[in-house]
């Protein structure tokens, strides 16, 4: 039988929070592209309704093991970075299609970190800031319209 739409568990490989939040250490990949799960739910939140990294940080503390993560196109403006710390063995992140309003900083604290996903307008936003993240080899995503294949 299939892992069923919420994803998980085949090779480490999740594609929704809630299933990510229970597979827990078994998590490796996780697919979050234009997630609805990343939409606040927190009324106490100011981004209500909006793409926040609430629960995404409260699930990311417990995925110790995961290596790939794609929070692409999910309207983030900033990224819970106290927790890519902890992300032992994170090995490469995509954020491309973000609007991010603030240089991901924590994302130094990511020890195994080596390749990062961002789009033109974010490279170019953050252009002085990038060699902080020594040894993070940084690609560049010019696919504006989405729907490329590759």
């Amino acid at each position: 039988g299939g892992g069923g739409a919420d994803g998980g568990g085949e090779g480490g490989e999740y594609a929704s929070l809630r299933a990510a939040a229970r597979g827990g250490r078994r998590v490796r990949h996780l697919e979050l592209r234009a997630s609805e799960d990343l939409v606040c739910l927190n009324a106490l939140c100011a981004k209500l309704g909006e793409a926040c990294g609430c629960r995404l940080s409260v699930v990311l503390g417990r995925l110790a093991a995961l290596e790939t993560l794609d929070l692409s196109r999910n309207g983030l403006r900033s990224l819970p970075t106290e927790e890519f710390g902890r992300l032992q063995r994170l090995r490469a992140l995509n954020l491309a299609h973000n609007p991010l309003e603030e240089f991901p900083a924590g994302l130094a604290a990511a020890p195994a970190l080596r390749e990062l996903r961002v789009d033109r307008r974010t490279f170019e936003a953050f252009r002085a800031e990038w060699p902080r993240l020594a040894g993070v080899a940084i690609s560049v995503d010019d696919d504006e319209g989405g729907r490329r294949s590759s």
